[in-house]
């Protein structure tokens, strides 16, 4: 028995005709199935119902169309150790489409786990050589993401620079709240005269949009943030000249949610207005 998934009826019956010519000639749909095959496998009947984070699943999505590219109709036991490192090596020298960077390092790594863990998979329902190959090198000059806390210039940067995103950056940096708290949150949320954020929402990455999600129905389900003197007077001042105009506190321009990629043009553009502005040659986030 073989499963066949596919986003449409053309694209199924595709496969199908696909399958029943591999059937006609014989082909061994088990031994000589493809990364691609045990791929789909491992992730829609381990991975997907394991409950895990959606953002922790569109990871592995993400490393899966990585190899996919590479390997999908390459029989699985076919794939060397030499042939993955190859892989690797040139995966490691490739800007990424979305960014023009190189990987990271730890988005490498996510790449060659993943690869890994198919393989388990594959290795224990008896795939002959379909085992994961633990020593792959990963270039130790690849880009490593480290974070910082802001210097009391660049916050004073953040503060004299207007801009969509200005709103954002502030209550990030003086109530700390995450991109997924601060993407739902209304200004009802807000107390100026109690000086709180009252937590009540948040939102979840989940097939490319954010999905809003409630904290909880009790109180202690929920996260009261204290407000320091600084973000309430920018808030009340925001306020004031008349910028709050959807009930959302950071919403796109047509006043509606932000989706992860609208979100993300903003906070771009507004790292490169900082960049401009203050003389950075290169991103400086």
């Amino acid at each position: 028995r073989k499963t066949v998934r596919a986003q449409n009826q053309r694209e199924l019956d595709k496969k199908v005709r696909e399958l029943k010519n591999s059937v006609e000639k014989g082909k061994d749909l088990h031994t000589n199935a493809t990364f691609g095959f045990w791929a789909e496998r491992w992730y829609y009947d381990l991975k997907e119902p394991s409950g895990l984070a959606p953002a922790t699943l569109t990871q592995l999505r993400s490393a899966l169309k990585v190899l996919n590219a590479a390997f999908s109709d390459v029989v699985f036991k076919d794939i060397s150790f030499s042939t993955l490192q190859r892989f690797v090596n040139n995966y490691s020298k490739t800007p990424l489409e979305r960014t023009g960077s190189l990987p990271s390092k730890r988005t490498i790594k996510n790449v060659v786990n993943t690869f890994n863990a198919v393989a388990e998979y594959a290795a224990e329902s008896d795939i002959p050589a379909a085992v994961p190959f633990k020593k792959v090198a990963i270039n130790k000059n690849a880009p490593e993401k480290k974070r910082r806390a802001l210097t009391e210039k660049e916050i004073d940067h953040i503060r004299e620079t207007e801009h969509p995103a200005q709103i954002a950056a502030m209550i990030m940096i003086f109530a700390g709240l995450r991109r997924g708290e601060l993407v739902p949150l209304r200004w009802a949320d807000i107390d100026l005269d109690r000086e709180i954020i009252n937590l009540k929402r948040f939102v979840l990455v989940e097939n490319s949009q954010f999905v809003e999600k409630n904290a909880g129905k009790t109180y202690s389900a929920r996260r009261i943030i204290p407000l320091p003197p600084v973000l309430v007077d920018y808030l009340k001042d925001y306020r004031r000249s008349g910028k709050a105009t959807s009930m959302l506190v950071c919403p796109k321009e047509d006043g509606k949610m932000h989706s992860p990629s609208s979100f993300r043009v903003m906070w771009d553009g507004y790292i490169k207005l900082l960049n401009y502005r203050y003389g950075f040659a290169e991103p400086h986030e």
